[in-house]
């Protein structure tokens, strides 16, 4: 999970006094660069990330939440998008996850009003999953997280990357890949652990093999 010091802000962004000390553009480049790999990183780790957001997304900080697998937020929470207006575009790979949530034409809207979207209304364009009362979205995310361990981890995994393969492969490609992870679950210890615990009506002890 990934969630904000308090409830003050999830993530305000970078730090306005950091990025003014960076003179020069190789500087600058560096400094994206590393976000983007940083990104890179939480989004391709092979369990879901949920991110718990109990109040503000500005700037960078919406980059970090687009680069979560799920998203839970506090009705009072919001998301600025405000880049156009201190004249800048996303450096932490913002706008290829947020095509990706919404749809380029969507995308284009917020980012080049400088929008600022409420909870709910990110809630209606699919860019969060659910919409909680102040101070419930960690909970929340804790309730989401604990189901999936209680559920077979190869399966969980799986799923992450065949879901993420299928957004950008074509239906023979993600078709065959589905195969082979089928298959090998199938013939995995978790499989029949599943099969077993239905059988005798009981909690299945999932080892992730």
């Amino acid at each position: 999970m990934v969630t904000g010091a308090g409830n003050r802000a999830f993530v305000s962004g970078a730090d306005l006094r950091y990025l003014e000390s960076i003179e020069s553009p190789e500087e600058m480049g560096s400094f994206s660069q590393t976000m983007q790999e940083a990104l890179a990183e939480l989004e391709d780790l092979p369990v879901p990330v949920i991110a718990a957001l109990e109040g503000p997304a500005l700037g960078g900080g919406t980059e970090v939440a687009w680069a979560c697998d799920l998203r839970v937020v506090a009705r009072n929470a919001y998301f600025s998008f405000k880049y156009a207006r201190v004249g800048v575009v996303p450096g932490w790979g913002g706008c290829r996850r947020l095509v990706s949530l919404v749809g380029r034409s969507r995308a284009l809207l917020l980012m080049a009003t400088a929008a600022e979207v409420s909870a709910e209304e990110a809630f209606r364009l699919g860019l969060v999953n659910r919409v909680v009362e102040p101070g419930e979205a960690l909970a929340a995310a804790r309730g989401w997280a604990e189901e999936m361990a209680a559920l077979a981890p190869l399966s969980v995994r799986e799923l992450k990357r065949l879901l993420r393969h299928a957004a950008s492969a074509d239906r023979e490609a993600s078709a065959a890949e589905e195969t082979l992870a089928f298959v090998r679950l199938w013939a995995s210890e978790d499989h029949k652990e599943g099969l077993r615990s239905l059988s005798e009506r009981r909690v299945p002890r999932f080892q992730g093999r």
